[in-house]
């Protein structure tokens, strides 16, 4: 997974032009690789017969991995977002973080779906 993390940090800075994420998402890939290389066992048993169908086996994991590595970056990217609209005067860390295609927090509507305003 921390491969798929790695290749979906690349994919987004060199979408967005946007270098912050890698300084939160590859400490995280790096640390889950050591973990990895620590604890989790070398030897290879064998699957119970309803996992042995290697096709749709592969197919299932690669998907999943995948995904988890997808939500993960976008977990990395919400929290650069949350840091730096809670706190814009702090510069040191926000300032580099480019949110330009993401909606300003002043323009959020108070009459979202479930406000009390759009209650009859």
């Amino acid at each position: 997974m921390s491969w798929g993390i790695v290749l979906f940090t690349t994919v987004f800075e060199t979408a967005f032009k946007d270098r912050s994420l890698g300084i939160v998402m590859l400490p995280v890939a790096t640390v889950m690789m050591a973990v990895a290389l620590a604890f989790f066992p070398s030897e290879v048993r064998p699957l119970v017969p309803a996992l042995q169908a290697n096709r749709i086996l592969g197919i299932h994991v690669t998907t999943m991995v995948l995904s988890y590595s997808a939500l993960s970056v976008s977990f990395g990217a919400s929290i650069l977002y949350l840091l730096k609209t809670a706190r814009p005067e702090t510069a040191a860390v926000t300032s580099e973080i480019k949110t330009s295609r993401l909606p300003k927090p002043s323009a959020r509507s108070p009459t979202g779906p479930y406000s009390s305003a759009s209650r009859c």
